[in-house]
């Protein structure tokens, strides 16, 4: 009976270890902020940004495009990230002037 039981275990280890193995040769997926913009989400970007100068940018201006952005349903991320940068405006430029939050529960409410 010993014996059944430590080959059972056996087992178990060896289908714990190469379900390990599978999930690490796999590259994740990234996660849905990451997701690229579709075509109508990059004409409500354009559209947002319109109404700023991205060579005329200042706190007050950058507040208040984040603020649009968030009030369009756009959150951080690379895919916005890419989509800012493309149409000219600096996430660079926008994070001096308007400092993102830090991430997680102490970041307090959001602006």
């Amino acid at each position: 009976m010993n014996l059944i039981l430590k080959c059972a275990a056996v087992l178990a280890g060896c289908a714990l270890i190469s379900a390990a193995a599978v999930a690490q040769a796999r590259p994740p997926e990234p996660p849905a902020s990451q997701a690229p913009l579709t075509a109508d989400q990059l004409a409500k970007v354009r559209s947002v940004l319109a109404n700023y100068k991205a060579d005329a940018l200042t706190t007050e201006s950058a507040k208040a495009l984040k603020r649009a952005l968030r009030d369009a349903g756009f959150r951080p991320g690379p895919a916005l990230d890419a989509a800012l940068n493309s149409s000219g405006f600096s996430v660079q430029k926008l994070d001096l002037l308007d400092p993102r939050p830090a991430p997680g529960p102490a970041s307090g409410p959001a602006r």
